[in-house]
């Protein structure tokens, strides 16, 4: 935990339309604005700013039926000047232990879904840049980089986040060594092919593929509420991993939005 810290001045900006590309995908780049939220924060008498961004892609958060650009933006805007009005009474002149006031800030932010008719996940975007900003910020001013930051200082307040991780430090989970390499995770769409026999032209990629010619071994599968459809692929996706990597991979699954709670997903 960091004693005090000020926040002198913060300030958001929806940029132009930016070409997106989209990782392996052979298709032309989406026209996609990037939301940046900054701050110039004071500890210990240096100033110091931060900066943090993010493309509001609105069908990446708002898959509803009829959604649009427009009006996804629209909700963006208004909860990021929202947030701009209120953070210097949440954070300035408190103790301050990085992502806990976020925690708390964060039923205002999915409050925000309401009022402008969006969705939690788009407004709670705004919150979670707000945090990284802040984090940039006051770790340049303490002359670190943000992972020192967060390990010399133990700023994960972890038990405000859940009750089974009161006891635990930050040290337990960062190495106090930087890993000599870094492994890429692939995303696996909802639309992507899963075997080369399921393109429909030799020049479409498949995950069959991308593990062929990148070696990957770690995944994120999205899933949606298509049981029955969600099942097949992973029995297919199952069957690839074993006979092109064996057992030494990993995923995670994605639920999309599609779920309202945890046995939904479960069953």
């Amino acid at each position: 935990m960091i004693s005090s810290i000020n926040i002198t001045k913060a300030s958001t900006h929806l940029s132009r339309h930016t070409p997106f590309y989209l990782g392996y995908v052979n298709a032309p780049p989406l026209a996609v604005r990037k939301l940046i939220y900054c701050v110039e924060v004071e500890v210990n008498g240096k100033k110091a700013s931060g900066v943090s961004s993010q493309f509001a892609m609105f069908q990446w958060f708002d898959k509803r039926l009829g959604a649009n650009e427009a009006q996804f933006l629209s909700a963006i805007e208004k909860t990021a000047r929202d947030a701009v009005s209120t953070v210097q009474r949440d954070y300035s002149g408190k103790p301050y232990t990085p992502f806990a006031t976020g925690f708390e800030r964060a039923e205002m932010f999915r409050a925000k879904a309401s009022e402008y008719n969006s969705i939690p996940l788009g407004t709670q975007m705004v919150g979670a840049l707000e945090e990284m900003a802040i984090l940039d910020a006051v770790s340049r001013a303490l002359g670190i980089n943000a992972v020192d930051c967060l390990v010399q200082n133990d700023c994960f307040d972890l038990r405000s986040m859940d009750d089974d991780l009161n006891g635990v430090s930050t040290n337990e989970i960062f190495n106090s060594k930087a890993p000599e390499k870094l492994s890429f995770r692939h995303t696996v769409g909802l639309k992507d092919n899963i075997l080369d026999l399921d393109r429909k032209d030799v020049s479409e990629r498949s995950l069959e593929s991308i593990i062929r010619v990148h070696r990957i071994k770690e995944f994120k599968v999205k899933i949606n509420s298509n049981i029955d459809e969600n099942i097949d692929r992973l029995k297919k996706m199952a069957e690839l991993f074993k006979r092109t990597i064996g057992d030494n991979y990993v995923f995670t699954l994605d639920g999309n939005e599609a779920f309202n709670n945890w046995n939904d997903l479960i069953k």
